[in-house]
């Protein structure tokens, strides 16, 4: 009986890319659409925003756009998730290649990031954390969008469904960017607050964690077998950025928990 490392090797044979003509009518086609589409939202908000400066126009146009990118990622990968992922057994080499109507998701990601890095650099002056997590989602989604084996039975979580918690992030800044609605309403920033935090944990820590390590345990059996130094190099890559994405969500969880077990205390000390 052959080994994991034995089935999944077996998958380098053949081409390293996804078919030339579904990249051409597919691929291509919906990162360029993805992009157009986000930049056009984001220079319509512009355009019908009325902020105090031109900086608060940028962020708040900057965070709409987000939400709404990340609305759609959440919609997609759960539509995925239910319909191609839960309730059916799949293999590991079945995990590793197919699942090419998932596409969709590394290309709008791929869109996303190609939107948000230029945007979030010159206009919203993001953390270099940020930035970063820009760049490793581009490496993956490269990955996922253009190489046979290219892990996309994961996508429908990594890219969509852990958007979700995007989702209260998105709302929360923009209440940060306009102190007037903290003060307006405060008990609605924070249960937006709480229910960032439950909806980061879970989808971010508790479900993606252990998902992440059977993806990088198949990930490394079948690149470091391949036989194209080239190939190995790029795989390895995206294996330091899929780790790295684990380590910035551990880092961003630790500092979520800090923040409410802070809240608590405050308002603990307050009832005192």
């Amino acid at each position: 009986m052959s080994t994991l490392a034995e089935r999944l090797g077996a998958l380098n044979e053949g081409p390293i890319f996804l078919p030339t003509e579904f990249l051409q009518t597919v691929v291509f086609p919906q990162i360029v659409l993805s992009y157009l589409l986000l930049s056009t939202l984001y220079i319509g908000a512009l355009y019908c925003h009325r902020g105090t400066s031109l900086k608060v126009t940028r962020k708040n146009c900057y965070t709409a756009t987000n939400f709404v990118a990340n609305l759609i990622l959440t919609c997609a990968g759960f539509y995925y998730e239910f319909r191609y992922i839960l309730g059916k057994a799949a293999t590991e080499e079945e995990k590793t290649q197919g699942y090419e109507p998932l596409v969709f998701l590394s290309c709008f990601q791929l869109g996303f990031q190609f939107w948000a890095i230029p945007v979030g650099f010159l206009y919203v002056n993001e953390s270099p954390a940020m930035l970063a997590h820009h760049f490793t989602v581009i490496a993956v989604a490269i990955m996922s969008g253009f190489l046979r084996n290219g892990f996309r039975y994961w996508t429908a979580f990594f890219y969509g469904v852990i958007e979700l918690s995007s989702l209260p992030l998105s709302i929360m800044n923009y209440f940060k960017e306009n102190p007037s609605l903290i003060a307006k309403y405060p008990g609605w920033y924070d249960t937006i607050r709480l229910v960032f935090a439950g909806a980061f944990l879970l989808v971010r820590v508790i479900l993606f964690v252990p998902r992440l390590f059977m993806y990088l345990r198949d990930h490394y059996l079948l690149y470091s077998q391949h036989p194209n130094l080239y190939y190995r190099m790029f795989m390895a890559t995206c294996g330091a950025s899929s780790f790295f994405l684990l380590v910035l969500q551990i880092y961003w969880g630790v500092l979520i928990v800090r923040g409410v077990i802070k809240g608590f205390a405050k308002a603990y000390k307050k009832k005192l």
